[in-house]
């Protein structure tokens, strides 16, 4: 199979599973254990770490879905920052990042999609540009879980 022929059809391996992905994903019931494992912080993954990778300054630049998707949460709480709403996009965190994961566990299967001494190449960009979305859910969580405890505090007063 030639290179372009290839990529075109790990392309569309890719792009069907991600919406596939993305609609399970919207469907699964909200009730993921955000200081667990997967979910809770790693030990490296200190406010330093994240600072260093400078996800603050990257992050709104990345593409979201929920932007143009209709039926997903949006990510921006806007004039919503009741208790409720926040636990909301704690979960919408933990999905997306087992988005993620899964997107990078299924994608070795284009192989028999697209059979090319490239694809295992293509595999591993695909797997590296699933990361930093990942990193920003990891990044995001336990900033957004601390304003959760604040919030119902406040509005247990």
């Amino acid at each position: 199979m030639t290179f372009g022929i290839a990529l075109i059809r790990f392309t569309l391996f890719c792009v069907i599973v991600g919406i596939v992905l993305m609609i399970v994903g919207m469907a699964i019931p909200r009730r993921f254990r955000p200081d667990a494992f997967p979910f809770r912080p790693w030990r490296s993954e200190t406010p330093e770490f994240f600072k260093r990778l400078r996800v603050s300054r990257w992050k709104g630049y990345m593409p979201d879905a929920s932007r143009v998707v209709r039926g997903m949460t949006r990510k921006l709480a806007g004039n919503d920052s009741s208790s409720v709403h926040l636990a909301r996009l704690v979960q919408e965190t933990c999905v997306a990042e087992l988005t993620h994961w899964v997107l990078m566990a299924i994608c070795p299967a284009s192989l028999v999609f697209a059979p090319c001494e490239w694809t295992p190449l293509f595999i591993l960009l695909y797997d590296i540009g699933n990361l930093p979305f990942i990193v920003i859910q990891r990044y995001n969580r336990p900033r957004m879980m601390k304003i959760l405890r604040m919030r119902e505090e406040r509005e247990r007063a």
